[in-house]
C-alpha cells in the first residue's frame, strides 16, 4: 500500500453488512490519508448482480455515514476508481478462473483476501484461490465467527494453515479497532492513577455492557444460524474482558501478550447440558463463577472458571 508494489484487496462478501459498515469506510479512510494509491485495486466480490455504478452508489451512502475522515467528493471519486465489483457465485469452483483475469498477475503485487463471509464458505473459497494464477503473495484476513464449535474451528484452522501457512493468516476482531477498546490498555498500564489500583484489592466488580443501536437489519439469515450469543459474547465481549482482566504485559512481545490472554481463560471446566439453571457445585469448585451459555438452537452447556 502506497509503496513500490501494488496491492489487490479482494473482499468475498462485498454486499454484506461487514463490508458496507466497516470495510469500505475504512478503505476510504486509508485512501484519504494516502495509505492507498491509484495503483492499488479493490475487488469486491458479491453474489448480487450489481453494476459498478449501482455498487458505488451503495458504498457512498455507507462511507458518508461511517467514515472517520472528512468526506471529500473529489477524493471519493478517486477512491472508487480503484474499486471493481465482480458478480460471482463463490460456491462454484469453476468461476474462480474468471477471477484470475480480474486480478493482476504481476509477481510483485500482493493479494490480500478478506473473508467477510460465514465460516462454511472458507474452504471452498480457499480451494478457489489456490486454483487460480493469482495465488502468489497471498494474505488472508478472517473475521469471527470462526466455525460452529471447537471441532469445526480446529478443522477450519488446519485447512487454512495447510493451504496458506500460519504466517499468511490474520484472524481479527474488528471490535478491537474501536478507540474505546484500544484505550483500555493505555488506561490500565500507562496511567499512574489506575496502574497501581487496577486490582482485586480496589475493584469490587466489573460490568461489561454492550449497548447496540443497530438491530438485525439485513443479517437475519446470519443471526438465525449464529445468534447474538455467538455474535457478541464469545468474541467481542470476551476480548474486552481479557483486556480488562489480563496481567501487565510487555507490549513489544506479541507472544507474551497472547500467552497472558490464554492464561486468563484457563483452566476451564465444561459440563454437559442440564435442564435446570441451578447446579450444586462440588467443594473443589466452591470458588468458581457459574455462567450459562445457551446457543441459538438447542444445545446448552455450563462454563466454570476460577475467580
Amino acid at each position: 500500500m502506497n509503496g513500490k508494489t501494488s496491492v489487490n484487496f479482494i473482499i468475498f462478501g462485498a454486499t454484506g453488512d461487514l463490508t458496507y459498515r466497516k470495510l469500505m469506510p475504512a478503505l476510504y479512510n486509508l485512501y484519504y490519508r494516502s495509505k492507498l494509491s491509484l495503483k492499488d485495486n479493490i475487488i469486491s466480490i458479491g453474489r448480487k448482480n450489481y453494476s459498478k455504478d449501482e455498487y458505488i452508489a451503495i458504498v457512498k451512502k455507507w462511507v458518508l455515514e461511517f467514515s472517520s475522515s472528512n468526506f471529500d467528493e473529489s477524493k471519493f471519486s478517486e477512491f472508487v476508481s480503484i474499486i471493481n465489483y465482480h458478480h460471482m457465485d463463490f460456491n462454484n469452483i469453476n468461476e474462480y478462473e474468471c477471477l484470475s483475469n480480474v486480478l493482476s498477475c504481476d509477481s510483485s503485487s500482493h493479494n490480500l483476501f478478506y473473508y467477510a463471509v460465514a465460516p462454511q464458505f472458507f474452504d471452498i473459497i480457499s480451494q478457489g484461490i489456490l486454483s487460480i494464477k493469482a495465488n502468489r503473495n497471498v494474505k488472508l484476513i478472517i473475521e469471527k465467527p470462526f466455525g460452529e464449535n471447537l471441532e469445526c474451528a480446529k478443522q477450519l484452522n488446519d485447512n487454512l494453515v495447510s493451504c496458506f501457512g500460519e504466517d499468511n493468516i490474520y484472524r481479527i476482531d474488528h471490535y478491537l479497532g474501536k478507540e474505546m477498546v484500544q484505550n483500555i490498555d493505555v488506561t490500565r498500564f500507562s496511567n499512574f492513577l489506575f496502574k497501581n489500583s487496577w486490582n482485586k484489592d480496589f475493584i469490587e466488580k466489573v460490568e461489561i455492557i454492550a449497548y447496540e443501536k443497530v438491530g438485525v437489519e439485513t443479517r437475519a439469515s446470519y443471526y438465525d444460524k449464529a445468534g447474538a450469543l455467538k455474535d457478541m459474547v464469545q468474541n467481542h465481549l470476551m476480548q474486552i474482558l481479557s483486556l480488562v482482566a489480563m496481567e501487565p504485559h510487555n507490549n513489544q512481545d506479541l507472544k507474551h501478550v497472547l500467552s497472558l490472554l490464554f492464561i486468563l481463560f484457563f483452566p476451564c471446566v465444561q459440563l454437559d447440558a442440564v435442564d435446570t439453571a441451578f447446579i450444586s457445585l462440588p467443594v473443589s469448585h466452591k470458588h468458581l463463577t457459574l455462567s450459562t451459555c445457551t446457543t441459538y438452537r438447542s444445545k446448552k452447556h455450563f462454563i466454570f472458571r476460577k475467580c
